[in-house]
């Protein structure tokens, strides 16, 4: 799955565990008006996250 690509809240539906992996790096989406508009990719580098690093943690948690 292209996780960095997808619009944040389209990665918010996909599984309730999104939601506490984002707020774990300091990323509140939920809610915000950018989530629906946003790629992960986007939100994450405006947060000064390293996308790499949530993403590998989206697809390892998402595998189980």
């Amino acid at each position: 799955m292209d996780w960095a690509n997808m619009k944040i809240i389209d990665v918010l539906s996909i599984h309730p565990k999104a939601a506490s992996i984002l707020s774990k790096y300091n990323v509140g989406c939920i809610g915000c008006f950018a989530a629906s508009g946003e790629t992960l990719k986007e939100g994450l580098m405006v947060h000064g996250v390293n996308v790499e690093s949530v993403v590998k943690e989206l697809e390892e948690t998402f595998k189980k």
